[in-house]
């Protein structure tokens, strides 16, 4: 005859849940990072490392909950039967957990480059915001093909301008593992049409 589990045994499993999903969180957290640093080092490219960094508030509460699920269902055999079945019932939880919300960040539109924020970030010297709008303003094209007087209405006058480049310092870039180096947007005219035919962060 089977008994009804006293106040004390639910009262052990409340402690073993939670001690295995704080467990499996630390363990998600830290083999998170593992990845990201080894991936960074082993392909050149920080781009990893940054998208981690800069997208923690949704990224680290993911890898947090997939952990809790796990350390938790490793802890569950009463409730969610053998292991194969947790197993299967873990698997689900880690898809929903991961692949949901990073599918929804991964479609979320980046934020357009802010003219307006470049150019009140170079008067107050913020180099966060100013790297980030270059970069933006890189990858969104949205200085080629303009004139020498639209890409100064947008971004302001260049700190140096020489007839075929623009430079605007942005600070330090490259700077996720060490010092980095000292960046600028560099912005290269055509010499007869005098429209932008290039720009980068370098």
């Amino acid at each position: 005859m089977l008994t009804a589990p006293t106040w004390k045994t639910w009262a052990l499993r409340a402690v073993v849940f939670t001690a295995a999903a704080a467990l499996g969180a630390i363990a998600a957290i830290a083999a998170l990072w593992a990845l990201v640093v080894v991936a960074t080092f082993a392909f050149g490219d920080e781009d990893l490392f940054a998208a981690v960094f800069i997208h923690w508030g949704l990224i680290g509460p993911v890898a947090l909950g997939c952990g809790a699920v796990v350390g938790m269902a490793a802890a569950s055999g009463s409730t969610w039967g053998d292991r194969h079945q947790r197993g299967v019932l873990a698997g689900g939880a880690l898809f929903v957990f991961f692949a949901v919300p990073m599918t929804a960040w991964a479609a979320w539109p980046e934020p357009a480059f802010d003219p307006a924020a470049f150019r009140q970030a170079v008067m107050t010297e913020d180099d966060d915001r100013l790297e980030i709008e270059a970069y933006r303003a890189v990858d969104q094209r949205v200085l080629i093909g303009k004139s020498k007087d639209e890409v100064r209405a947008l971004l302001g006058s260049p700190h140096l301008a020489v007839r075929t480049e623009w430079e605007w310092p942005v600070g330090m870039i490259g700077d996720f593992f060490g010092p980095g180096d000292s960046g600028s947007l560099y912005v290269q005219f055509d010499p007869r049409t005098e429209r932008v035919t290039s720009a980068e962060v370098r």
